[in-house]
């Protein structure tokens, strides 16, 4: 009976996990298990560097109230109604009619689907601020369509939705470091994966495992006490193992 078969054990109540005889298994193929982890980490790392392309983001912040430019105050009640509308101004901000006005203004090579797909917009906390991201391979291009928006977008906002102001927080700046790929998430993930994987591969090889390779094996499979053992060969003729075969066997020899 082989290591693994005995490490899960099947009794009245069920299966049952010898958790100690399988931490062993896994430590038999310690060798496997690392090696196994490095090589895919380093092969995420490879996919990460040469294959998949970096991104760069440039992002801009807008802030939106429900109040026009004549207002001298601002109410709570304002700020609720500008913090209400944030799905509104998000969906104008990804219109064909503004998306369109910001591809003239670039001589951008994009579609207005194409566009839409890079950009991304969100309230920032739950606030009247209205964070804009652009993500494209190129860190100019970002940049100059997100300062596009930030001039386009505002009077169609004032335009569409009644009442309301649009005013410019930050511009973008030019990003300096690519926003993606994550080079510690993608490596972590391949060495997590190439550990699970050893490790499933450890166990299953000692499972398809039949062979006897011990008195405890043998014990386990007929549960019978063993009279004896055969000493393997080269064993045998070690000093001190067994009947004094080695001292006979240097006999012979001498005596040849």
């Amino acid at each position: 009976m082989q290591p693994l078969q005995t490490a899960i054990r099947k009794d009245e109540d069920g299966y049952e996990l010898d958790l100690k005889e399988l931490i062993q298994i896994l430590l038999r193929g310690i060798h496997i298990i690392i090696a196994a982890t490095l090589v895919a980490g380093l092969i995420a790392f490879i996919i990460t560097h040469f294959v998949i392309t970096p991104l760069y983001s440039a992002s801009i912040k807008l802030y939106v109230d429900n109040s026009t430019e004549m207002t001298t105050s601002i109410t709570s009640s304002d700020v609720a109604a500008a913090q209400s509308l944030v799905d509104t101004y998000i969906t104008i901000i990804q219109s064909d009619t503004v998306l369109d006005e910001v591809i003239a203004a670039n001589d951008s090579p994009y579609s207005t689907e194409e566009l839409m797909k890079k950009i991304s917009a969100s309230a920032l906390n739950r606030t009247e601020v209205l964070k804009v991201v652009v993500t494209t391979p190129d860190p100019q291009e970002a940049y100059e369509l997100a300062n596009s928006i930030a001039e386009i977008a505002p009077k169609h906002l004032s335009h569409i939705v009644s009442g309301s102001s649009v005013k410019i927080i930050d511009r973008a700046k030019v990003p300096q470091v690519p926003s993606s790929p994550n080079y510690k998430k993608n490596i972590a993930v391949g060495l997590l994966l190439g550990f699970i994987l050893a490790c499933a591969f450890v166990i299953i090889r000692d499972l398809l495992d039949t062979r006897i390779k011990n008195e405890t094996d043998l014990n386990r499979l007929i549960d019978l006490p063993v009279l004896g053992s055969i000493t393997e060969f080269g064993e045998a003729t070690k000093p001190g193992n067994g009947y004094g075969y080695g001292q006979n066997a240097r006999e012979v020899r001498q005596h040849v």
